[in-house]
C-alpha cells in the first residue's frame, strides 16, 4: 500500500468544514501560526460538541 499523501491524510483527519476551512487559508498564505491557532480552535469545539452530545445520551440513557 502507498504512503498517502499529505492531502490524503488531512482528508481522512478532519470533516468537509475543517478541511475547507484549512485549505482556505493555506491557499490565501496565511501565517502558519493563524492556521495552527485556527486548527486547534476548530479541534476544541469539536470536541467540546462532542462531550457534550455523549454527556446527553449518556445521562439520557441512564434516566431511562
Amino acid at each position: 500500500m502507498p504512503d498517502l499523501t499529505l492531502k490524503e491524510k488531512v482528508d481522512a483527519l478532519f470533516d468537509e468544514d475543517i478541511r475547507q476551512k484549512l485549505y482556505v487559508l493555506v491557499e490565501n498564505e496565511c501565517d502558519i501560526n493563524f492556521i495552527k491557532h485556527q486548527l486547534v480552535h476548530d479541534l476544541y469545539e469539536w470536541c467540546e460538541a462532542m462531550h457534550d452530545e455523549f454527556y446527553t445520551k449518556s445521562r439520557e440513557q441512564s434516566e431511562d
